[in-house]
């Protein structure tokens, strides 16, 4: 029964990652919100399977998907309604220093303070998914290529910790984070050329 439970749980996550995700690609709001059954799911999974940082990393996902509904719902509230685009080269560089020091900090903690028996990919897949979920809420288009490494650290792992329906899950997001990427390139050169033939 615990174990027919457990399944219904992890499909439970998948889909509704999926949809979310999927939403998410093409900038419809209610995607935060369906991705919080998602979230809460996730981290029950997570947690049994003792990967804590990732466990951890659903608390901020919950946070950051409620910062990006409202910041999606309210610039279009307003009218102004954010389009995706390329991050600065400053901004890059800010984070990629958050990047590394979260990276660092988790691997401390897993290692020093955990069971953990594979803290390394789990501190790289919650470090750059913070920061690729600070990017997708901006809208910036660079949060596709984190989310692409991410997945493809995720998968192996999954499978290690026998996790099957979550590593299909992640293949998903692999194919939809591809999916986003071309997307979201194609909107912004459509912005860009349509500002070129107004000003021409």
């Amino acid at each position: 029964m615990i174990t027919d439970i457990n399944t219904i749980i992890e499909i439970l996550g998948a889909v509704t990652g999926l949809v979310a995700v999927f939403l998410n690609s093409r900038r419809i709001s209610g995607a935060w919100l369906l991705g919080l059954l998602g979230i809460i799911t996730s981290g029950i999974v997570f947690f049994k399977a003792s990967l804590y940082a990732e466990t951890g990393l659903q608390v901020i996902f919950g946070l950051s998907s409620i910062y990006g509904y409202l910041q999606w719902r309210i610039n279009g509230d307003q009218k102004k309604i954010l389009k995706p685009a390329y991050t600065t080269l400053s901004r890059s560089g800010l984070y990629l220093l958050l990047l590394m020091v979260a990276m660092g900090n988790i691997y401390f903690l897993l290692t020093h303070f955990t069971d953990s028996t594979t803290p390394l990919p789990d501190a790289a897949i919650t470090s750059i998914s913070i920061v690729a979920q600070i990017m997708l809420a901006k809208q910036e288009q660079e949060n596709w290529y984190l989310w692409t490494i991410a997945n493809l650290i995720s998968i192996p792992l999954y499978i290690h910790k026998e996790l099957y329906v979550y590593a299909g899950l992640y293949v998903g997001y692999l194919a939809l984070g591809l999916y986003g990427l071309y997307t979201w390139h194609r909107q912004i050169h459509q912005k860009q050329s349509l500002y070129h033939n107004t000003t021409a």
